[in-house]
C-alpha cells in the first residue's frame, strides 16, 4: 500500500512537471529576436520605455500589448486584431536604431514628392520643392535626394543635425515615412 502511494505521487508529479513545461507560454525566439529583448527609450529620452520586447515573444510598444517576431530587417508586432505593425529597424552594437512610420496627405496635388505633407495626427509636415529644397515642421530646412529604386529620400540638413535617411512609400497623396529614431538600451 505503502509503495503505490509513493508511486501515485511521483506520477502526479511527472505530471505536474509535463504541465508546467507544456504552459511556458512563448515560442522559441530565433538569435535575432533573441537580440532584440530588453526595455528601449528614445537616445533623447534615455528614461522613457518606448518598447519592451520579452523572451516569452511578447511586447509592449507604446503602451500597447503585443507579440512580436522579427526577420533581422523588420519587427513584426501584432495584436491579435489582424493588422500587424512593420517597423524597420538596424541593431548595431548595442543599440537600434527604429524606423517608425507616419502617414502624410499633401495639400493639393502631388508631382511625386513635390507639395506640401501633412501628418496631423502628429501636427508634422514636409514641403518637398521640385529644385530639391526642403522644410519639415515649417522649421528645419535643407536639400534632399530621393532614391526611387531604393525607397529612400535623404535629408540633408546644414545647420541642425547630421544628413538622415528615410525610407518612403508614395501613393497618390499619401506619403508613408519611416524616420529614424535612435533607440538605447534601458538597463
Amino acid at each position: 500500500m505503502k509503495g503505490r502511494r509513493i508511486w501515485t505521487w511521483i506520477l502526479c508529479a511527472a505530471l505536474l512537471v509535463l504541465l508546467l513545461a507544456g504552459c511556458g507560454g512563448g515560442r522559441d525566439l530565433s538569435p535575432e529576436e533573441t537580440a532584440l529583448c530588453g526595455r528601449w527609450a528614445y537616445s533623447h529620452e534615455p528614461d522613457t520605455a518606448v518598447l519592451t520586447l520579452k523572451k516569452d515573444g511578447s511586447a509592449v510598444y507604446e503602451k500597447t500589448g503585443y507579440t512580436f517576431s522579427s526577420d533581422g530587417t523588420f519587427l513584426q508586432l501584432e495584436n491579435g486584431k489582424g493588422d500587424p505593425l512593420l517597423l524597420r529597424y538596424v541593431l548595431e552594437d548595442g543599440e537600434m536604431t527604429l524606423y517608425i512610420p507616419s502617414e502624410y496627405r499633401c495639400e493639393g496635388t502631388p508631382e511625386g514628392l513635390v507639395g506640401l505633407w501633412q501628418c496631423e495626427p502628429k501636427n508634422w509636415s514636409y514641403e518637398f520643392s521640385a529644385e530639391g529644397t526642403f522644410r519639415e515642421d515649417g522649421v528645419f530646412t535643407g536639400r534632399y535626394t530621393a532614391d526611387e529604386e531604393n525607397g529612400t529620400i535623404t535629408l540633408q540638413y546644414p545647420d541642425y543635425f547630421e544628413d538622415t535617411v528615410c525610407h518612403y512609400t508614395l501613393e497618390g497623396d499619401s506619403l508613408t515615412v519611416e524616420y529614424p529614431w535612435h533607440m538605447v538600451p534601458m538597463g
